[in-house]
């Protein structure tokens, strides 16, 4: 996710300044963990992982 960040071609609708300002409540590092946690969360039983 990090390295897909960048490119405008991912995520095309997201606001990235917006999501930018995360940074001041937590590293990217931390805030890519978590939005990948959660996203699983929604569809762990649909692809097999719970």
């Amino acid at each position: 996710m990090k390295k897909k960040f960048k490119e405008k071609s991912f995520a095309a609708g997201c606001e990235r300044e917006r999501i930018r300002m995360i940074e001041s409540l937590m590293d990217m590092e931390t805030f890519y963990r978590l939005a990948i946690e959660g996203g699983l969360a929604e569809v762990r039983g649909d692809v097999g992982l719970g």
